[in-house]
């Protein structure tokens, strides 16, 4: 009986050990999560865990239901600061991710305050008034409500921090760089070289300094390597990082630039923002807080503005351009046809145009597949890219046809152009593994002379066109009203 009894509480002393191991790993989990090291957190536990794995192995009941009640309470105390630690993350991450967008509209929080205090403050005035009614009334209680709220959430930019105001542990930010960023510091003093590279000593896994005392050196530093950031004291020697950012011979695509200085007011942090650099930074008082958020924002801004510059242009390409060859779309062809048109008839100089068709496509298409047919006509794309000017505008019209505008050039001289175009695809046969398809163009040429609008332009080529189809394909020519 005895046995059972003992037997019957070592099963359950282990499965209170069971559950309290458990408990354990769900938090060493939520720390790991979170960034925070095994070695960090767990201390505070690990005498507790040891008291329960005692108090099992001694067969004592009580205490191990006490060690069980104080490993619980240290769990629950570890998960309700990571809990506080993520949702402050989440906060922070919030507030600068609003703050980045206000940077890229190129507008900063002090811009919008300034308004906003007039919009309350008139808002206030007009209250006063003994003759407004009760709607009015209420529309300027709510214009100044929403002024208020959107004062507020300034407010809230304005003190966005990157790094967490009390660490988790000391030292500890909760900012997290994911890869190396290399950055040059333009000091001229070494004792300040010495506190950049001391307050960043804990990221220096991620942050690699080069170092430069003259304006001159930095230059040519740039030249040679790429950075992330520049961080440049605004004296440096007898020049100021003012003049130096604004060298015409720095690298076009040159890094931000953060201002530090001691002798700094706000005039000169407006100076250097508006001059281009991205932050600034007193040296009075400077803290590893303030610099790693500098430097964080900056880096995270810069790369959000390159992304930025890059969608910009992929979405114009995508406006100008055809999908399948690459070369103007009509919508944008017509739209600088009409403008060179506009040129040509102002100052009266020439312009040839040529309309372009692929022979039997049609053919090509039912015998080969629709695939096949792309590939002919990026073909042709690649051709006439090889014999285009760069002043030359060349588009896809519709289907298989192209046109081409050849400005500054007379009817002769677009007929050349087009019987070398002819030629070009007759001799450089589609090949493809296993597969050699001939191809031939005809091509209709027509030139701008006084009196001759767009659309009648476009038709005497077009006509040219048809009429080099009818007499037997692979040909050019010229508008019979203009031969």
């Amino acid at each position: 009986m005895a046995d059972a009894e003992g037997a019957e509480r070592a099963g359950a002393n282990e499965a209170t050990r069971r559950k309290v191991e458990t408990s354990l790993a769900k938090s060493e989990a939520e720390a790991q999560r979170l960034n925070v090291g095994k070695g960090e957190v767990l201390p505070s536990v690990a005498p507790h865990l040891e008291s329960v794995h005692r108090a099992a192995a001694d067969n004592r009941p009580e205490d191990l239901q006490r060690a069980f009640r104080e490993t619980e309470e240290e769990t629950e105390r570890l998960r309700t600061e990571n809990r506080a630690i993520l949702a402050e993350q989440n906060r922070l991450l919030e507030e600068e991710r609003l703050k980045v967008i206000l940077q890229l509209s190129g507008t900063v929080a002090h811009d919008l305050n300034q308004p906003l205090t007039a919009i309350v403050g008139y808002t206030g005035l007009l209250k006063l008034e003994q003759t407004l009614s009760p709607e009015n009334q209420h529309i300027l209680d709510q214009i100044e409500q929403s002024a208020r709220r959107i004062k507020d959430i300034i407010e809230k930019i304005q003190r966005a921090a990157l790094v967490d105001p009390q660490p988790y542990k000391a030292g500890a930010v909760t900012v997290r760089f994911t890869r190396l960023h290399r950055i040059l510091l333009l000091e001229d003093e070494s004792k300040w070289l010495h506190k950049f590279v001391r307050l960043l000593e804990p990221y220096r896994e991620y942050l690699h300094f080069d170092f430069a005392s003259t304006c001159d050196e930095a230059e040519r530093r740039l030249k040679e390597q790429d950075y992330d950031l520049v961080i440049a004291d605004y004296q440096v020697g007898d020049s100021t990082s003012l003049d130096f950012i604004g060298r015409p011979t720095l690298p076009i695509d040159r890094p931000p630039f953060i201002m530090v200085t001691g002798k700094g007011d706000e005039k000169l942090a407006v100076q250097a923002v508006r001059n281009g650099f991205y932050d600034y930074l007193p040296k009075v008082d400077l803290d590893r807080e303030a610099l790693v958020k500098a430097i964080w924002s900056t880096v995270e801004r810069s790369r959000l503005e390159k992304e930025l510059q890059s969608a910009r242009a992929r979405i114009a390409e995508m406006a100008t351009a055809d999908g399948l060859t690459g070369l103007h779309n009509r919508r944008y062809l017509m739209e600088r046809f009409e403008a060179e048109l506009a040129r040509v008839i102002r100052y009266e100089h020439s312009l040839g145009v040529c309309m372009v068709d692929v022979d039997h496509f049609k053919g090509i298409n039912d015998r080969y597949g629709h695939a096949m047919g792309d590939r002919v006509l990026q073909h042709l794309a690649g051709c006439l890219r090889k014999l285009l000017r760069k002043s030359d505008i060349c588009g896809r019209y519709g289907g298989e046809e192209f046109l081409v505008l050849l400005p500054n050039t007379d009817l002769a001289n677009a007929r050349r152009f087009a019987e070398r175009l002819r030629k070009k695809v007759a001799d450089d046969k589609l090949s493809l593994p296993g597969l050699t398809i001939p191809l031939t163009v005809s091509v209709g040429v027509a030139a701008w002379k006084k009196g001759l609008g767009g659309a009648e332009l476009l038709r005497l080529a077009d006509e040219a066109l048809y009429r080099a189809k009818n007499e037997g394909r692979d040909r050019v020519c010229i508008a019979e009203e203009q031969g």
